[in-house]
């Protein structure tokens, strides 16, 4: 009986498996044409910064594929080619989203070339952006209970756009905030290899997008409620975080950010330690909403 039990789960998860792995190279196929480098090469002479953003890339495409999954009730074949699908899409979305990223996250900076020449900062932000763009897809796929397919297909799409742009606007504000309060510029530090501050803005980035995910699983009620829920959530979550980084700066580490003389400390152990309780908070702030 328990045999019987283990062979059948082995035989349904396998076919999700193989899936994953066709997109996935797939995905690299695609990805590798629009780089400037070898990726291949780079990787076996250990350029952790073009691994990191490619394995984040993974990441973030494989949750993506996962939101039909979430709540379906209908049959393991229709599920299998729906995971196939939004893995396509998943895929196309990610290559739109690696302009995006390239324009918003450092602006005036070739992303690309500077993880090809090593710039892990830039990595470590744009792996934030890319898992959390992951998760805000996974969200936003999952459900399937709008009236009809279309209605079904067109708010996932649409909150996937709204979530994009609701993520790069947040990451502005942190952008802004920093620069007003701490003197201290995220876009040229990042660009200057500044892993612990990367660590921070990623932290964020994942964060809010647990938030932004979270406000929108459940199902379809109407296209202005749930649209109203989204925004709202995404205010509730800045707050949230905002008031988190302020407090867990003074309870984990204080003075452990920023010299003595206003300039970044670059103490990335700290940095993980801030991104750690942000991300926390971001879990908490989603849960909450989400029930």
């Amino acid at each position: 009986m328990v045999s019987d039990f283990i062979l059948l789960s082995f035989a349904w998860v396998i076919p999700y498996v193989l899936v994953v792995l066709v997109i996935l190279w797939v995905f690299k196929l695609v990805y590798d044409k629009i780089t400037h480098y070898d990726d291949d090469e780079q990787l076996r002479s250990n350029n952790l910064a073009v691994g990191l953003g490619r394995a984040s890339m993974y990441i973030g495409v494989t949750l993506a594929m996962l939101g039909p999954a979430l709540s379906s009730e209908r049959d393991f074949g229709w599920d299998l080619l729906m995971f196939a699908i939004e893995g396509i899409a998943a895929v196309a979305v990610m290559v739109f989203a690696s302009v995006i990223f390239d324009k918003v996250i450092l602006p005036h900076v070739d992303n690309r070339k500077a993880i090809g020449e090593g710039n892990l900062a830039v990595a470590v932000a744009e792996s934030g952006a890319y898992i959390g763009l992951g998760f805000i897809m996974m969200s936003s796929l999952a459900g399937g209970s709008a009236p009809t397919l279309l209605q079904d297909i067109g708010s996932g799409l649409l909150f996937i756009v709204l979530g994009l742009g609701v993520l790069m606007g947040i990451y502005w504000i942190f952008v802004l905030l920093y620069k007003r309060f701490r003197k201290i510029s995220v876009i040229e530090e990042i660009a200057a290899g500044n892993v612990a501050m990367a660590v921070e803005a990623g932290g964020v980035l994942v964060a809010m997008s647990i938030v932004l995910g979270c406000s929108i699983i459940g199902p379809f009620v109407d296209w202005w409620i749930d649209i109203l829920g989204y925004l709202v959530a995404a205010v509730a979550g800045v707050l949230a975080l905002v008031i988190g980084q302020l407090i867990s700066r003074r309870l984990f580490l204080p003075g452990g950010f920023v010299r003595e003389d206003g300039t970044h400390a670059r103490n990335v152990a700290s940095a993980c330690i801030n991104a750690a309780v942000v991300i926390s908070l971001g879990v908490v702030s989603g849960l909450v909403t989400l029930v």
